[in-house]
C-alpha cells in the first residue's frame, strides 16, 4: 500500500494498474506458454471475469489511497475478514455461529473507532474511506468468486489470465 501511494504521486491509478499488470503477466504468459495453450474458452471467460472483479478492488484501492493514509486504507480494505463471512451468509441463508457474530462485532467496532474521527460520533467518513470499504467489499466478492471458479477450473490458468485482464482493464 505504501510503495502503491508513493507511485501514484508520480503516476495515475490505471496506469500504474496497467503497467503493473501487464508486466506480471507477459512474464507468466512466456514462462507458462505451453500450459496457458491448452486453455479452454470457459477458463478464457472465467478468467476475465476474475481479472474484471480484481480490477474492481484495485481502483476502488488506489483511488482511496490518493487521498487516505496508506495504513488507512490496508486496514480498512482488509475488512473484507469481515464481509466474506456476511456474504456467505446471505448466499446460503444461514445465520452465521455466535463465534463469528462475536468477532464481526469486535471487528465493527475497531473500524468504527478507526474511521468515524475524535469529534464524537459524526457518522461522517472521507472519501477514500468510503472507497476503501468499497475496495473491502468488492474483495470479499472477489474471495468468493475465486472460491467457486477454481473447484471448476484449472486455478493456476484463472490466476494468470486475472492478472492480464486486470491489465486490460485498466
Amino acid at each position: 500500500f505504501l510503495f502503491s501511494k508513493i507511485v501514484l504521486e508520480t503516476m495515475g491509478p490505471m496506469t500504474l494498474l496497467a503497467v503493473r499488470s501487464l508486466i506480471a503477466v507477459t512474464f507468466l504468459a512466456i514462462l507458462f506458454q505451453k500450459r496457458l495453450r491448452q486453455m479452454k474458452l470457459h477458463t478464457f471467460l472465467r478468467g476475465m471475469l476474475l481479472g474484471f472483479t480484481f480490477f474492481a478492488v484495485m481502483m476502488a484501492e488506489l483511488f482511496s489511497l490518493k487521498t487516505t493514509a496508506s495504513s488507512t486504507v490496508s486496514f480498512l480494505e482488509n475488512t473484507a475478514i469481515v464481509f466474506v463471512p456476511i456474504f456467505e451468509c446471505i448466499i446460503h441463508r444461514k445465520f452465521p455461529r455466535i463465534p463469528t457474530v462475536l468477532s464481526l462485532a469486535v471487528t465493527m467496532a475497531g473500524i468504527a473507532l478507526l474511521t468515524l474521527g475524535g469529534n464524537g460520533f459524526s457518522l461522517s467518513m472521507k472519501t477514500g474511506e468510503l472507497l476503501s470499504l468499497l475496495a473491502a467489499m468488492l474483495y470479499a466478492v472477489a474471495i468468493i468468486l475465486t472460491d467457486r471458479l477454481s473447484r471448476q477450473d484449472d486455478s493456476f490458468i484463472l490466476g494468470i489470465l486475472q492478472v492480464g485482464f486486470m491489465g486490460v482493464f485498466a
